[in-house]
């Protein structure tokens, strides 16, 4: 794990130590230049004698892949069942798969409507959380972000609402929460907000609808620079076109969100009746997260007309 071992001047660090022929080094940022140099040495300790000459392909530089995008339409778990690690999720842009907390099932035949700008999967599955009291919740990282901004989508339908309900998406890292966008727990309002850490929330005027045919394009981007958390909820009327930093038409924002790195994401509910997830996808820009290319431009500001 880069920046776990010993560190050697300044941002140099053992990333191993021992008699094997390779290793697999993690915790590397997207887009970064990184360089390695091998050291042959025997002995241990203060006593441990190095070579240090310089050989073909020693020192050597590479550069991780920028950040891209992440994305799963749950389309590859075929057919009806409980989210296993044998059905855990398709997609791409992932360094692993799903993981659960209770009951989380794909459900065949039930396809979110097309929402306008926003990709939608090939075949009629979507993911189902069920109704009970308890907290639903499904995982999955990609490469640590630490810097610009990320964007994640996704959509969603609840059966139910109320004070102590919740349904969203939550940026982490590692395991910890960093920020969450959906519906906010404590509003028996049922409204759109942002939340990062227990008790700082923000909460919108844009009120969710509940149950058959209320369903949301939910969108949400931090930004690193500005220390920035927005959330904005679209219906299947609206294009989600433009981004909606350009046009200041974000439902809600919360500043002085103050966030390290991010590096998963989580889909999670509490007492919202039958919930229904769809279409998750995350990127470093609004064009990655939405389909923009195509579209009318007389139609790329009708995302600020709700």
């Amino acid at each position: 794990v880069f920046g776990s071992g010993t560190q050697i001047g300044t941002a140099n660090y053992v990333v191993y130590s021992g008699t094997g022929t390779s290793v697999v080094v993690s915790n590397l940022l997207p887009g970064v230049t990184y360089h390695f140099r091998v050291f042959e040495f025997n002995g241990s300790g203060n006593a441990a004698n190095y070579i240090t000459n310089t050989a073909v392909g020693n020192p050597a530089s590479r550069a991780t892949a920028a950040f891209g995008l992440a994305y799963d339409e749950f389309d590859d778990f075929g057919g009806t069942g409980q989210l296993t690690p044998d059905k855990d999720g398709g997609g791409s842009g992932w360094t692993n798969e799903w993981s659960q907390n209770f009951d989380v099932q794909v459900v065949s035949g039930g396809n979110m409507p097309p929402f306008k700008c926003y990709p939608r999967g090939a075949s009629s599955e979507i993911v189902s959380m069920s109704n009970d009291g308890n907290t639903h919740d499904m995982r999955r990282g990609f490469g640590k972000r630490t810097s610009g901004r990320i964007y994640a989508a996704y959509i969603v339908n609840m059966a139910a609402g109320g004070v102590n309900t919740f349904a969203g998406l939550s940026f982490f890292n590692g395991t910890v929460e960093t920020g969450y966008f959906g519906k906010v727990y404590g509003s028996s309002s049922n409204v759109l907000g942002v939340q990062h850490g227990t008790t700082n929330e923000v909460r919108s005027n844009y009120v969710f609808g509940l149950g058959s045919g209320n369903d949301y394009l939910v969108a949400g981007m931090y930004d690193f620079e500005t220390d920035t958390l927005y959330a904005k909820a679209y219906t299947t009327n609206f294009f989600a076109f433009v981004d909606p930093t350009a046009v200041d038409q974000w439902d809600v924002k919360m500043t002085n969100v103050v966030i390290d790195a991010i590096d998963s994401v989580r889909l999670a509910k509490q007492s919202t009746g039958l919930t229904y997830f769809d279409e998750v996808r995350v990127g470093s820009t609004w064009e990655q997260v939405m389909i923009t290319s195509g579209v009318d431009p007389n139609k790329r500001l009708a995302s600020s007309l709700k």
